[in-house]
C-alpha cells in the first residue's frame, strides 16, 4: 500500500482487489485501472529446444542439414550439439541402408525395404523433433553412432 513516502505512480488500490489507483505523491486519486497482469513466464531453454528440433527435421532431407547444425552448435550448447549428432547418426545410417538397397533390388527385396527405410526416417525424424522440442534427449532405435 501506498504511503506519503512513495513517489506518484500505479498502485493496488488498498480498497479494491485486482485494481490499481494513481497516488500523486500525497494523496490517492479517483483514476483507476485493472490490476497489471503477470508476466508471462520465459523459457531460457526454449531457443535450444526448437534448434535442436530443426536439427532433427533437417535430416529429411538428408545428412547434410544434421552436419551443418552439429559443426555449428556442438560447442555452444551441449543439448543441441547432442541432438544434431543423434541426427547425424540416424541419417548416416540411413544413408547405408539405401546404399544397401540398391544391389537388393536386383532380389527385389531392396523393392519392399527402400520404401520401409523411407518410412522408418521420415517417422522417427518427427518423432525426434516433438520430443527434442519437449527437451528430451532423444535416441534413435537400430542406429550406428559413428560420430561421438
Amino acid at each position: 500500500m501506498a504511503t506519503e513516502q512513495q513517489p506518484a505512480g500505479w498502485y493496488p488500490d488498498p480498497q479494491v482487489t485486482g485494481q490499481q489507483r494513481y497516488w500523486d505523491g500525497f494523496q490517492w486519486t479517483e483514476q483507476t485501472a485493472p490490476a497489471a497482469a503477470p508476466a508471462a513466464a520465459v523459457d531460457p531453454y526454449q531457443q535450444s529446444r526448437s534448434v535442436a528440433m530443426w536439427s532433427h527435421l533437417s535430416g529429411l532431407l538428408g545428412f547434410l542439414g544434421p552436419l551443418i547444425f552439429y559443426f555449428v552448435k556442438k560447442d555452444e550448447d551441449a543439448f543441441v550439439g547432442d541432438q544434431a549428432r543423434e541426427a547425424l547418426n540416424f541419417h548416416l545410417t540411413l544413408m547405408i541402408g539405401y546404399l544397401i538397397c540398391i544391389p537388393l533390388m536386383f532380389l527385389l527385396i531392396g523393392l519392399i525395404l527402400f520404401p520401409v527405410l523411407y518410412v522408418a526416417g521420415v517417422v522417427l525424424s518427427i518423432v525426434a523433433a516433438v520430443a527434442a522440442n519437449k527437451g528430451e534427449w532423444y535416441r534413435y532405435p537400430l542406429t550406428i553412432r559413428m560420430v561421438t
